[in-house]
């Protein structure tokens, strides 16, 4: 839904209050009417919190990469290869993201 909307509109940027909604049937039901209804809402102070969080949880990482701290967790530290890396990639799309908070519901009738 939202990769849609950066899809067609490329580097415009969130609007605070911006609100995504989207419909889904459950597959045990299969009916052409909604059962819930996913509301997504963009927040600037809530992206702000959320980029400052990031920033500070990849520093964290690169000194943990660096040697300087030890390994414990980090989200943006890579476990997986065999040299020890920052994932940038997984930072870029929280970034992307940032400020963004889905409502689930099963109010279909009413507005977001």
């Amino acid at each position: 839904m939202i990769e849609t909307w950066r899809r067609e509109i490329p580097g415009e940027a969130y609007a605070h209050g911006q609100i995504w909604t989207q419909a889904s049937a459950s597959d045990a039901h299969k009916h052409t009417t909604p059962n819930t209804v996913t509301h997504f809402q963009y927040s600037y102070d809530r992206a702000r919190r959320g980029l400052r969080g990031i920033k500070e949880q990849v520093a964290k990482a690169k000194r943990a990469v660096d040697g300087e701290i030890a390994i414990k967790r980090n989200r943006y530290f890579d476990l997986s290869t065999p040299n020890k890396k920052v994932n940038y990639a997984l930072a870029a799309k929280h970034r992307a993201l940032a400020g963004i908070k889905g409502y689930e519901t099963d109010l279909t009738a009413l507005p977001a």
